[in-house]
């Protein structure tokens, strides 16, 4: 192809201008677009300047030239835009000024150049040659410089410095990550202009290198590198008078702003100055400085230097202030001393990492700045401090900048920091070897953020706080981990007490504790809180914990300018994957408190392990506390955040809700088929119940109960939402059906854990399947809604009669006992028949509890759950005790006992013991009567029956009571009232 080709087709020219000493990758053609970022922010074409667009969209462009042909985030581009929260609006912001600059580059003709601007895995990349950008042509200037002779390095210098059209960045936004990286072009700069500086001095132009350096210290006056190179070329024009001047003057300079000395290379050049006048005009010849200091310590002539010893280390303190108000914690801080180890002990093997997680808002900063200012003596090297920023919305801080943060507080020149993050780690970690440091490294996302800033000092102790658990870091860097969890309520209302003031307080006090408890005792609720009662003094506490009682508002209300409690939450929420943050979101639908993995899976709609590694995950964030093995809760201002947070999926509620139903459903009815063995089916369940994964599997009936105690009350949680879901709906609908299966399938369990708690659920169940709503069709034949009737009768009159309401009942259990023998569930009706002759016995009607008795025991052995035998032998009891023949009645009681089949209804045992105590107390053999009812006492206890426990002991206590035994009597009432008080907890 021809160059006229080439021009046709629109190719640029590839060889320099005449007389133009190209460097590396700078553009060949002085047409070529140039992005400048030294001086105002823009793109410099032959036709003028583009891209001078207002100040976010010149601040976006300079965040994509800060990263050449590099995939710039979303977050980045945003956090160069704002500083503090950015608005909702802010990607539609970021992309409307990404879809500008594309079309102007477009008008520019800047792709002809291979400049274009590209969408890349969800950011942003702007492609274009090193060469077109300005600040790489200097990087590149200044590096040939630094390796060649006085007589070259003079006018690449100038010719670098020349590409500088006024201050770096200029129009962009003044946020953090704009104005951390000016400085370093502006360091730079400088840098350049102090070599320059010296080049001259050393080709013996020392009066150019005077007209160079003397603005540039001027404006900036605690630059000591380029005052020293200053000095040495005011001594070379002979002007050593006013550079000792200059050098006095910085001084004091260093002294007032800083409270430090010269350091050691100003202190070099002035030990010269002191040496015999020069004449004017005479040269001055160093050697070329090294890369890492323009005027290096070898160019300056050794003398001493009397008054001016070596500069003392500084002592760096970027502690914060101490937190205001701060209350409690008096445990924590003691723990904290202890994991930091003795203030004048040895050194430690391994220099101590402290982390302090915790959920949001719970004060893991406030602690940690406490304590720090608490032990600042500890410390005498200085105290470094860092914002990580691992959960801001606007990114994590960068580590580069952090390093040189901590360097230049340690007295690292800026000019001095390297450029490699690797490099300014390690020597990080060379300056802080020898000190007694404290570095606190604030809110980290991750043990990954974290490990390059910790220091290598054994007398070094790192204080780290984290949302996050951090387990990484325990386990390489034996980091020791302190929980910090929400106030005691004690703790909650000193909080209110020190805002509020003792006599507001005093006068309401359960008031300030119920707030305490609504605050979930998080100390930013809590301090919310205090301060708009605060700003309304005429408020009383009880007004305020009246809103707060209002869960669909409270998280509302928890919100103080920019401070709220479901922003704090909300920014621990955005870190999840989407399917922890779905498990987050389904949890906060769980009516209950306390729950396993199993109900998590259930919830969310996942297998149990995958469950149980999402839990995990959230414990790790601390959204979800493991309060003891396997048992899982979400304080409460967590769960109605979760709850709000995912408030607009109602089909994704109602989902989780069934799912949640069915798997307790099934649950339930598989304890039921453990501990009821007589063989009596329990209620069915419809097949979209039984079609779901199974939940935990019982091997006895020990562990069947043991899961029944543990989840009564999420179950009682559960029925309760289940009937509230379905009112209105047909009982043999799916949704009505749901509506009673929990209640109907209690039985017989309630037998062995009766509480009082589950009577209005059960009445509102039996309500449901006996007044259907007028337009519903009857049951078909042989559903389930006729067996449920029956059992749930059951229950309810086993509760009523267990928690002193013997009438009502007695009136339950006979209408059970009927429907249960019309459905031939003859095992569960002789049950129900024992029950209601003790309820007819405990109402003092002695025959109509025998003649229930006998039809209970012949309804057991009609199921074969007892032999005839054991019938026939309660019979001849009961005639012999009526004829007073207790020897003959002991002996048919004992025989119809060891007739009860140990492996299946024990309980009948401990009944039958009590029923036969009974009796001989009524006919007057109170001895006999005692004997009798210890050993159903014992059976009682044995089978964990603890109504009938509490029966047996009041017994007890009545008949020493009537033997004159004051002191058994007593001791009886006493175990009788604790066993009445276990059945009401349940």
């Amino acid at each position: 192809m021809t160059s006229a080709d080439a021009e046709s087709v629109g190719t640029r020219p590839t060889g320099p201008p005449s007389g133009e000493d190209r460097t590396p990758g700078a553009s060949t053609d002085d047409t070529a677009p140039t992005f400048t970022l030294l001086g105002p922010v823009g793109l410099r074409t032959a036709g003028g300047r583009a891209l001078t667009g207002p100040e976010k969209r010149t601040s976006v462009l300079a965040a994509l030239l800060l990263h050449l042909n590099r995939t710039v985030s979303p977050d980045l581009l945003t956090s160069a835009l704002w500083d503090e929260e950015p608005p909702r609006h802010s990607r539609t912001v970021v992309q409307g000024h990404i879809s500008r600059i594309r079309a102007e580059l477009a008008e520019a003709d800047a792709p002809a150049w291979g400049i274009e601007l590209a969408t890349l895995g969800g950011g942003y990349v702007l492609r274009a040659p090193e060469g077109h950008l300005d600040s790489h042509r200097f990087a590149a200037l200044t590096a040939r410089a630094r390796g060649a002779a006085a007589a070259a390095a003079v006018p690449l210098l100038r010719r670098a410095l020349g590409l500088w059209h006024g201050a770096a960045l200029a129009g962009t936004a003044r946020t953090g990550v704009l104005t951390a990286a000016a400085q370093s072009l502006e360091d730079a700069r400088l840098t350049a202009v102090e070599n320059l500086g010296a080049a001259l001095l050393r080709s013996q132009n020392a009066s150019e290198a005077v007209v160079l350096l003397r603005p540039e210290a001027a404006a900036h006056p605690l630059r000591e590198t380029l005052l020293a190179v200053l000095l040495e070329a005011m001594a070379a024009c002979g002007q050593q008078s006013s550079a000792i001047e200059a050098f006095h003057r910085t001084r004091r300079l260093l002294k007032e702003d800083l409270g430090v000395e010269p350091g050691p290379v100003l202190s070099s050049v002035y030990a010269g100055l002191l040496g015999p006048p020069r004449r004017a005009g005479e040269g001055w010849a160093a050697p070329a400085p090294d890369a890492a200091r323009p005027y290096p310590p070898e160019a300056r002539r050794p003398a001493p230097a009397p008054e001016v010893g070596p500069a003392p280390r500084r002592r760096p303190d970027l502690l914060p202030r101490p937190p205001a108000g701060f209350i409690g914690r008096a445990p924590e801080l003691r723990h904290l001393a202890a994991l930091a180890g003795p203030a004048d002990g040895p050194a430690a093997s391994v220099p101590p990492v402290v982390l302090i997680t915790g959920p949001a808002g719970v004060g893991k900063t406030s602690l940690a700045l406490r304590w720090a200012h608490q032990h600042t003596a500890r410390y005498p090297d200085g105290c470094l401090f860092a914002d990580l920023r691992g959960f801001s919305p606007n990114g994590e801080a960068d580590e580069m900048q952090v390093l040189r943060m901590f360097l230049q507080a340690l007295g690292v020149p800026a000019s001095h920091v390297p450029d490699a993050s690797q490099a300014a780690a390690a020597l990080y970690r060379s300056r802080v070897a020898d000190r007694r440091l404290l570095v606190v490294l604030d809110n980290a996302r991750d043990s990954a953020q974290v490990r390059s800033l910790l220091p290598s000092g054994r007398h070094c102790t790192t204080l780290v706080t984290s949302r996050n658990r951090l387990d990484g870091l325990v386990v390489t860097d034996g980091a020791e981990s302190l929980v910090l969890r929400e106030f005691p309520a004690r703790t909650g209302v000193a909080l209110l007490r020190a805002v509020l003031g003792e006599a507001r307080v005093a006068d309401e006090e359960a008031e300030a504790h119920r707030l305490a408890r609504l605050c979930d005792g998080l100390p930013l609720a809590l301090r919310i809180t205090a301060a708009r009662l605060r700003a309304r003094p005429s408020w009383p506490l009880r007004a305020m914990a009246d809103e707060l009682a209002n869960e669909q508002q409270r998280l509302l209300l928890l919100r103080a300018e920019d401070m709220s409690v479901a922003a704090a939450l909300g920014v621990s929420v955005a870190q999840l994957t989407a399917r922890d943050a779905a498990l987050f979101h389904a949890l906060g639908r769980f009516p209950g408190r306390e729950f396993d993995d199993w109900t998590a899976a259930a919830l969310v709609g996942l297998p149990r392990p995958e469950a149980s590694e999402g839990l995990d995950r959230l414990g790790a964030a601390h959204l979800v506390h493991e309060e003891r093995p396997g048992r899982y809760v979400l304080h409460d201002l967590v769960r109605l955040f979760a709850r709000d947070a995912g408030s607009h999926d109602t089909a994704g509620a109602d989902a989780a809700r069934r799912r949640l139903l069915d798997h307790y459903a099934r649950t339930l009815r598989h304890a039921v088929t453990v501990v009821d063995p007589s063989g009596d089916p329990p209620v069915p369940l419809p097949v979209h119940d039984g079609a779901g994964p199974h939940g935990p599997r019982f091997d006895d009936s020990a562990r069947a109960l043991h899961w029944y105690s543990t989840e009564h009350e999420n179950l009682r949680a559960a029925a309760a939402l289940a009937l509230a879901s379905a009112a209105g709906t047909p009982p043999g609908a799916e949704d009505g059906h749901r509506a009673w299966l929990l209640p109907a399938l209690l039985w017989p369990l309630v037998v062995w854990r009766p509480h009082g708690g589950w009577t209005p659920v059960l009445e509102r169940a039996l309500r449901a399947v006996e007044a259907p709503p007028a337009t519903a069709v009857p049951p078909p034949e042989g559903s389930a809604v006729p067996v449920a009737r029956a059992r749930l009768h059951a229950a309810l009159g086993r509760l009523y009669a267990e928690t002193g309401r013997l009438p009502q009942g007695g009136r339950h259990l006979a209408v059970a006992a009927a429907l249960l023998r019309h459905h031939a569930q003859h095992a569960t009706n002789a049950q129900v028949l024992m029950m209601l002759g003790n309820a007819q016995a405990r109402l003092g009607r002695p025959e109509r509890a025998d003649h229930v008795h006998v039809r209970a025991l012949t309804s057991a052995v009609g199921a074969g759950v007892c032999p005839p035998g054991m019938l026939a032998h309660y019979r001849q009891a009961r005639l012999a005790l009526a004829e007073h023949r207790l020897e003959d009645a002991s002996d048919h009681f004992a025989r119809s006992l060891a007739l009860a089949p140990a492996d299946q209804y024990q309980l009948w045992r401990a009944w039958m013991a009590g029923v036969h105590g009974r009796e001989l107390r009524r006919t007057g053999h109170l001895a006999e009567a005692r004997e009798h009812l210890r050993h159903a006492l014992v059976l009682a206890r044995r089978h964990h029956l603890r109504v009938h426990t509490a029966q047996v002991l009041w017994q007890l206590a009545e008949i020493a009571e009537e033997l004159g035994d004051a002191e058994a009597a007593e001791d009886y009432r006493g175990q009788a009232q604790q066993e009445d008080g276990r059945v009401l907890q349940g």
